[in-house]
């Protein structure tokens, strides 16, 4: 599942999650995250980043603007078992 808070955008299931996720970063957005803490441990990760980029298509029913952002963003995961590649992941 991935999400978007403050906007209606959202995906469920892991394919649908990452295309969403490459639209946001990719199609609405040339961006990045710039990573401030990240988290591991048991199975699980997070990050606490910012969200960096120019804004070059339309997201939330705004159209591009060619603005710089800089937003707050996160990401988590937890994955079925140490060394697993079946993970589930949440996103802004």
């Amino acid at each position: 599942m991935a999400t978007f808070e403050g906007t209606d955008q959202r995906a469920d299931g892991r394919g649908a999650a990452g295309q969403l996720i490459r639209y946001v970063h990719e199609g609405a957005f040339d961006a990045r995250p710039e990573v401030k803490t990240l988290i591991t441990g048991d199975g699980r990760a997070a990050i606490e980043a910012d969200f960096v980029g120019t804004h070059t298509g339309e997201f939330a029913g705004i159209p591009a603007t060619g603005r710089a952002v800089r937003v707050p963003y996160s990401w988590s995961t937890t994955c079925a078992g140490a060394g697993s590649a079946r993970c589930a992941s949440t996103s802004p």
